[in-house]
């Protein structure tokens, strides 16, 4: 019968045998991947239009700014779920009810708010002709 420590080493040679073993393959996967570029499914010439959209810089600018209107308007409508929740759990406790209204005012001034700044893209977009405007935004 094998003592403790030989166990151990018998298992630690096997381990770093192992180890070995997968440092090969991972290495020798490397080198074909480098060598043979078809094994990575790489492509050597670029696509005409490599994920830009199409347009001018001004369009691109107009479709960030509306997607992040967008954006900030969801967060806002999240907040007046958030502050309608925290009403019905205030429970009648005055601050708490106070906190939850402020917060329900606040967001929906804050969709105020983005719902001109909307206006005034769209129409600033539309004035110079980028890319359309009205109820459709830049195209």
């Amino acid at each position: 019968m094998r003592s403790q420590r030989e166990a151990v080493l018998v298992g630690s040679a096997r381990s770093s045998k192992v180890s070995r073993a997968l440092r090969g393959i991972s290495r020798a996967a490397l080198v074909a991947v480098g060598l043979f570029p078809s094994f990575a499914r790489a492509q050597f010439t670029l696509p005409p239009n490599p994920g830009l959209p199409a347009g001018s810089l001004p369009s691109l600018i107009a479709r960030i700014v509306q997607s992040a209107l967008l954006l900030v308007g969801v967060i806002a409508l999240g907040f007046i779920v958030y502050g309608g929740f925290r009403y019905i759990m205030s429970r009648g406790d005055e601050r708490e009810v106070e906190t939850a209204k402020n917060t329900i005012t606040y967001a929906v001034i804050g969709i105020i708010v983005i719902g001109l700044a909307y206006a005034i893209v769209t129409f600033v977009v539309g004035a110079l002709g980028v890319g359309g405007g009205g109820a459709g935004g830049v195209r």
